[in-house]
C-alpha cells in the first residue's frame, strides 16, 4: 500500500490566547491565510503586512517571524506544502523545485514558477479561497495530518484559487479614486486618530463615500466590516500600549478611543480572552519582556 503524504497544517487564534512566534525556518512552501484581523511578518528584513481575506507565503529557505515575535489579535490558518528540495535553487528562478505532492508535475511547476515571479509575497484570493482553506485544515486534522483523497480534493479546488490570485496580482489594477482614498485613509489616517469618536458615517465621509458603498470597499479590502476593523486597530494599539508603556488602563482605554475602562475590559475581553490587566501582567511575567 502506498504511503500517504503528511502534510504540516494548523489554525491560531490569536485574537483568544497569547502567541509568540520567534525567527524560524520552514521545510516547505508555507502558505499562511488571515481570516479576521491583521498581522505582519519580519521575512529576512522585510516586512509583509497581511490582512483579513489575504495570505502570505514562504520559502523554506527565508527566515520568518512575527513582528516582536508577537502575533496580534488575528485568527490564522496554515499548511505548509513539502517540496522535493528544501535548498535554494542556485538560479534566480525556482529550477528544481517541485511539490512533494499526488499533483501533475506541470501543474506543480507552473505554479512554484508564477509563485516565484510575484512582486511580493502576499496574494488577495478570490472569496472562495477561504471555504476553501478552512476546508481543506478541518479534512487535515480529521485524517491526522494524511494527504487522504478528501483532503487531496480541496488541496485541488485551494490551489486553483491561489493561482487566480497570482493571475490578478499580476494584472495591473490601474488608478480608483475610491480604493486609494480608502487605502490612505486605512493605513495613514485612522490607526494614527483611533481616540476620535468614529461612526460608520464619519469614516465614509473622511474618505468622500457614502456608508453603503464605504462598507462594500472595507469588506473587499480588509474582509470584515469597518466597525470590525476599527475596533481590531484599537486593541492592537492597546495590547502594545499595555506591554511597551506604563500608562493606566483607564488612560489606554481613553486614548485607544474607548468611552470607559469599563467598555474597554469588555471589548478587549471578547477578542482577547483576558482583562487587559491580566493580559499585561502575562505579557510582562513572559521570560522574553526583558529582551523587548
Amino acid at each position: 500500500m502506498k504511503h500517504m503524504t503528511r502534510i504540516r497544517f494548523g489554525h491560531w487564534n490569536a485574537a483568544r490566547e497569547e502567541r509568540l512566534l520567534s525567527t524560524h525556518h520552514d521545510d516547505g512552501l508555507e502558505l499562511v491565510y488571515v481570516r479576521h484581523g491583521r498581522v505582519s511578518w519580519d521575512c529576512e528584513g522585510e516586512i509583509l503586512s497581511v490582512q483579513a481575506g489575504e495570505l502570505s507565503f514562504t520559502w523554506p529557505w527565508q527566515s520568518h517571524a512575527a513582528v516582536g515575535q508577537r502575533l496580534p489579535p488575528v485568527d490564522i490558518f496554515w499548511v505548509l506544502l513539502p517540496l522535493t528540495s528544501s535548498q535554494r535553487p542556485r538560479s534566480g528562478g525556482r529550477e528544481g523545485l517541485e511539490l512533494d505532492l499526488e499533483i501533475p508535475s506541470s501543474e506543480a511547476s507552473s505554479l512554484l514558477q508564477e509563485l516565484s515571479c510575484c512582486p511580493g509575497q502576499t496574494l488577495k484570493p478570490p472569496d472562495s479561497f477561504q471555504q476553501k482553506m478552512l476546508s481543506l485544515v478541518a479534512q487535515l486534522e480529521q485524517s491526522g495530518g494524511e494527504l487522504d483523497l478528501p483532503s487531496l480534493g480541496w488541496l485541488y479546488l485551494l490551489l486553483h484559487d491561489l493561482q487566480e490570485a497570482i493571475r490578478i496580482h499580476s494584472t495591473p489594477q490601474g488608478g480608483d479614486p475610491q480604493r486609494q482614498r480608502l487605502q490612505a485613509f486605512l493605513n495613514e489616517e485612522l490607526p494614527f486618530q483611533l481616540e476620535e469618536c468614529w461612526s460608520l458615517d464619519r469614516m465614509a465621509k473622511a474618505c468622500s463615500l457614502g456608508r453603503t458603498r464605504f462598507a462594500e470597499l472595507v469588506k473587499e479590502q480588509r474582509g470584515d466590516s469597518p466597525i470590525r476593523v476599527l475596533s481590531r486597530l484599537r486593541i492592537d494599539a492597546a495590547k502594545h500600549h499595555l506591554i511597551e508603556s506604563k500608562l493606566s488602563v483607564t488612560e489606554i482605554a481613553l486614548a485607544c478611543g474607548f468611552s470607559s475602562s469599563q467598555r474597554f475590559a469588555t471589548v478587549f475581553k471578547s477578542y482577547c480572552g483576558q482583562s487587559p490587566r491580566d493580559f499585561r501582567h502575562q505579557a510582562q511575567s513572559s521570560p522574553d519582556f526583558a529582551s523587548e
